[in-house]
């Protein structure tokens, strides 16, 4: 992948370097008021039984990433008290969540399995790496919180003075980790870019700054690795500047 340079971008689109992330979570409605309707399942202004179920599963397995979800699909989150239409996503991506941690750990009892006792239990694999087919370094250390592999990357532009909004809706992305370190490649229309990332717990962002680009990619991972959202910030010296948030899930 060869390196940005002026005269490279110069022979391209001026919105060549729309970013696009990583999620497959429900958009963060915000506190948009309460709704007087009621939704059959769950009522708005109760969370759901699949997200208190989910909620306790992912306790046990990622105590991060469960304090991260508490704001948004906790019993006080964002997702109850504002329209039907939220709190209606918010519990149909809980069911989802629970029935793919209850996959990966058949063993917890949180997450609906049944605890075996085979007398030595010796340490368990309670949530990091439980199998060995969870992507070739998900989430496990290092920077690396999403799976190896093709990302498919849907982009939602709300200030854009680039062209990304008519040129970069959707992006394949492949991202992989080398030795604890993960990096997206981005293709766009053969201008190739690599960002490097970092992350915090699930929360990781990644950087390419080449000039005359500043290409920005924000996010938090779900606990599996396989689905984020967050927000894409492109500039290109002082000529322009958009500004979104994507959703990305492993193809």
């Amino acid at each position: 992948m060869r390196p940005v340079t002026a005269a490279s971008f110069l022979s391209i689109p001026a919105f060549l370097l729309a970013c696009t992330g990583l999620l497959g979570e429900p958009e963060d409605s915000g506190d948009t008021g309460g709704g007087s309707s009621q939704v059959d399942d769950p009522e708005p202004w109760e969370q759901s039984d699949d997200c208190d179920a989910w909620l306790d599963c992912l306790e046990e397995v990622d105590e991060d990433a469960w304090d991260d979800a508490q704001s948004q699909y906790g019993e006080d989150g964002s997702c109850w008290g504002t329209d039907d239409d939220v709190a209606t996503d918010c519990d149909d991506y809980c069911e989802a969540q629970l029935e793919a941690l209850a996959d990966e750990n058949p063993d917890v009892e949180a997450c609906g399995g049944e605890a075996v006792d085979t007398g030595t239990d010796t340490g368990g694999d309670t949530g990091t790496d439980t199998g060995s087919d969870t992507g070739t370094d998900t989430g496990s250390g290092g920077s690396c919180v999403l799976d190896e592999g093709v990302w498919a990357f849907t982009m939602f532009w709300t200030e854009d003075t680039c062209g990304a909004a008519d040129a970069w809706t959707e992006q394949f992305v492949e991202v992989t980790c080398d030795r604890g370190d993960m990096s997206m490649a981005l293709d766009l229309e053969g201008f190739g870019l690599s960002l490097t990332c970092g992350a915090d717990g699930r929360n990781f962002e990644c950087v390419e700054s080449s000039a005359p680009v500043l290409l920005t990619v924000a996010g938090t991972a779900n606990s599996s690795g396989t689905s984020a959202s967050g927000a894409i910030v492109l500039e290109l010296l002082d000529s322009c500047y958009s500004e979104g948030e994507f959703d990305a899930v492993l193809d």
